[in-house]
């Protein structure tokens, strides 16, 4: 009796944030985030046509160009939400990798 009471209990403290932040936390360690393969196709989708090529923005800011976002680093987390502000933190964290030869690759 005092099994299941246990089994129930600790079923009761595990809730789906629990579960989500530890997935999150796994694909954090499993995910190579690297400028041409992620960052670029996302700031294309949330920053076009300002930051591209004829862009009002572009010759200040041309996101098309790994050293300017490199630079802007963590100022650009202010702008990009949920997963793909997830993303960029990642990218930042690991040393800004501009291609997987100059990231840490999967084994």
């Amino acid at each position: 009796m005092t099994e299941v009471i246990t089994i129930a209990l600790s079923l009761l403290f595990v809730s789906p944030e629990t579960t989500d932040r530890q997935q999150k936390e796994k694909t954090k360690k499993d995910d190579v985030v690297t400028f041409e393969d992620t960052i670029a196709p996302i700031l294309k989708k949330n920053c076009t046509p300002c930051h591209f090529e004829g862009g009002k923005m572009f010759e200040k800011h041309p996101f098309n160009k790994y050293e300017t976002v490199r630079d802007l680093g963590k100022k650009l987390g202010t702008r990009l939400k949920g997963e793909n502000g997830r993303l960029l933190t990642l990218w930042i964290e690991s040393g800004s990798p501009n291609k997987k030869s100059e990231g840490q690759e999967k084994p």
